[in-house]
């Protein structure tokens, strides 16, 4: 966790990061459908599960805990993880954890062709599927219900930086969402504690271009200091 005068000292700049992040519009949203109306948790009772799906569990099991874990701190009230000895009659909703499976024909799902694309489908009564095209699609589908049903915000890295509304009650009216992102590469440097790392990885930030410091594999300094020496720092003696 970071300290608090640490935050102080950072704020600043996460907040313009997330402000900056704002304006490039890190991920695409698209809805579709009517919207269905779900009563999750009403006057402090729980009326809904979360199913992972068996064949990802490994995979799902950490995301499903956080959707868990945030869903308790706004409400106070713990959503139990379908099993074979849950009964479903006190919780007639189920919220399905998924991986899109290429024979599966989720409605919207075609409109998800990068990996980590993810849709949370609205269309069903009594059932709301968050479904990734990977693990991490997934896990991206779970931070933007919180974000946009819960009213989770993660500000900057540690729980000092976590907002998250107190609520007697979780009842969502919305249409169905898909997301991808409009980069593939959403990237900020300085970001090497395990909390900042964590919370880059719920603003859903993710490298895989190495472009900086990368000028000496551009323009060699055997091939084109002769030819142009003015690219290069001169040592005057």
């Amino acid at each position: 966790m970071w300290r608090c005068n640490h935050a102080k000292r950072t704020g600043k700049v996460f907040l313009c990061s997330i402000y900056l992040m704002g304006l490039f519009n890190l991920f695409q949203s698209s809805t579709f459908s009517q919207p269905n109306v779900y009563k999750l948790i009403d006057k402090k009772k729980a009326f809904a599960t979360i199913d992972i799906s068996s064949k990802h569990y490994d995979l799902l099991l950490q995301p499903a805990t956080d959707l868990q874990k945030y869903i308790q701190k706004s409400t106070d009230i713990q959503l139990p993880f379908k099993n074979k000895l849950t009964s479903l009659k006190p919780y007639p909703i189920r919220i399905h954890l998924t991986i899109q499976e290429s024979k599966t024909k989720r409605p919207y799902i075609e409109r998800l062709r990068h990996e980590d694309g993810f849709c949370i489908d609205l269309s069903s009564a009594n059932h709301i599927w968050i479904n990734g095209n990977s693990a991490l699609g997934a896990e991206y589908g779970v931070y933007e219900f919180l974000e946009r049903f819960v009213g989770i915000r993660w500000l900057f890295p540690g729980e000092t930086g976590e907002h998250i509304p107190k609520r007697q009650s979780l009842i969502i009216k919305s249409k169905s969402i898909a997301q991808i992102p409009a980069f593939s590469c959403r990237q900020l440097s300085g970001l090497s504690h395990s909390t900042a790392k964590q919370w880059a990885h719920r603003q859903r930030l993710k490298g895989g271009i190495s472009f900086h410091h990368n000028l000496h594999t551009i323009f060699p300094v055997d091939t084109y200091s002769q030819t142009h020496p003015h690219l290069y720092p001169q040592k005057k003696t």
